[in-house]
């Protein structure tokens, strides 16, 4: 499973995808206002069955938050999930320049091929649909038009399949 968000582009509102991991489709929408941080619609964006999860460096310290706890000693999350999250870069610039910068570059490398997975729905709905922005008619309605607009990219993509 990979989960992505897209930040404030469409305007007052920020869209969070989990999709997954092997075909890239959409299974999972929330809609939050701009100034809600992504890693808190987290955990809503999580299915039981999701074992391992990509996520970016925005959503690092992501498995010791409280929902994602609760969701787990009550069994609706695997408590066993393997949680493949990007380190933040200013780290990774700062290690002197030897071997074990560059194994940890490759392994990076290789998170952000699985996380550019969830970008594809975002190119089809931007690109394709040339939807490029909210209109300013209410959190639900804008929900609603991005729940139609990414079920269309889900079908383009599937179609491609």
């Amino acid at each position: 499973m990979v989960v992505g968000s897209l930040p404030t582009n469409f305007g007052f509102c920020s869209l969070s995808l989990g999709a997954d991991t092997e075909p890239g489709l959409v299974h999972t929408r929330v809609t939050t206002a701009a100034n809600a941080s992504d890693i808190a619609s987290l955990a809503e964006c999580l299915r039981t069955d999701d074992a391992p999860v990509h996520l970016d460096a925005g959503y690092v310290g992501a498995q010791k938050r409280e929902e994602i706890t609760e969701r787990q000693a009550d069994g609706r999350l695997k408590t066993d999930i393997d949680w493949q999250t990007a380190k933040r870069r200013k780290g990774i610039r700062q290690m002197p320049e030897r071997l074990m910068k560059d194994m940890l570059m490759a392994a990076e490398n290789a998170k952000a091929q699985v996380g550019a997975i969830v970008e594809n729905p975002f190119h089809i709905v931007k690109n394709v649909l040339k939807y490029r922005g909210a209109r300013y008619r209410g959190l639900a309605k804008n929900t609603a038009q991005r729940h139609l607009l990414f079920g269309l990219a889900k079908v383009m993509m599937a179609k491609k399949r």
